[in-house]
């Protein structure tokens, strides 16, 4: 009877600590599945942010090789087209409702690029010439939630860029 007794005992004994190990392992999983979210939207704010950088740098080299810029709209559906430089050189970037796409000569190695722009809204204004006669663009770049949920505040980004006449060095 003894040995009954004590393994009734050890058995009653157990319950308790499995139950603890039981709440542990739950609210593990429950931080586990907090921290990839997290990581999924740092992730995805990373990539928005390389996207943005990439599409600035071409449009920064852009303008500043160029001597003049105008501002358009287009009937293709595009709210907005910066052309850049001259027509045998020229440049366009149009700016759609979710991309903004680069369109230029055959032989340009960015000629066709595509920015997936997401939640964001680029605005590009033209001001008046500078003292030196070069035009400035204006570019606001602002970043809206992809949900209610979206926990990410709006971010706004404005520049200035000046046309600045730049020679680009082409590689073959």
């Amino acid at each position: 009877m003894i040995r009954r007794r004590r393994r009734a005992i050890f058995l009653i004994e157990m319950l308790p600590v499995l139950l603890a190990i039981a709440v542990g392992g739950g609210l593990m999983l429950v931080g586990l599945t907090s921290i990839i979210r997290s990581q999924r939207r740092v992730a995805e704010l990373g990539n928005r942010y390389a996207v943005l950088n990439d599409f600035m740098h071409c449009l920064r080299n852009d303008v500043r090789a160029a001597a003049d810029v105008a501002l358009r709209s287009d009937d293709d559906g595009a709210q907005q087209v910066l052309a850049i430089g001259q027509p045998p050189r020229q440049v366009l970037y149009r700016f759609l409702e979710d991309r903004v796409e680069r369109v230029g000569r055959t032989d340009d190695p960015v000629a066709g690029k595509v920015w997936d722009m997401e939640h964001t809204v680029v605005q590009v204004n033209i001001a008046p010439r500078a003292g030196n006669g070069a035009p400035l663009v204006n570019v606001t770049v602002e970043w809206h939630r992809a949900s209610e949920k979206d926990p990410q505040p709006r971010r706004r980004f404005d520049t200035t860029l000046r046309c600045a006449r730049e020679v680009r060095h082409e590689f073959n």
